[in-house]
């Protein structure tokens, strides 16, 4: 039973190493996206009328940092299921009355 119990621990973990690669790759997106409409001047702007394109362009932004911090909710809350899971099983089961 031991070994079931690691193996699966082992198996959670890589998993959520691969997710935190996956995040910490929208991070880099997320952070350059931002830097990037960081750098459009705020004033004397001419586009003709057509704000449509920055507009577009601050909502994606605006989107994908949303996207990301949810994303980071989400990994610490599996995280903590998992935690849990763990901590039950290694402590012998004593927790099974809450």
């Amino acid at each position: 039973m031991e070994e079931h119990i690691t193996e699966m621990i082992r198996h959670m973990s890589e998993a959520h190493r691969q997710l935190a690669r996956t995040l910490a790759a929208g991070r880099d997106v997320t952070v350059h996206m931002s830097y990037l409409v960081n750098t459009i001047p705020d004033d004397h702007m001419s586009f003709a009328g057509d704000l449509s394109v920055i507009t577009r362009c601050a909502e994606e932004v605006a989107g994908s940092v949303v996207a990301y911090l949810n994303s980071i909710g989400g990994l610490e809350d599996a995280l903590a299921e998992n935690l849990e899971w763990i901590i039950k099983e290694t402590s012998g089961g004593e927790d099974d009355e809450e």
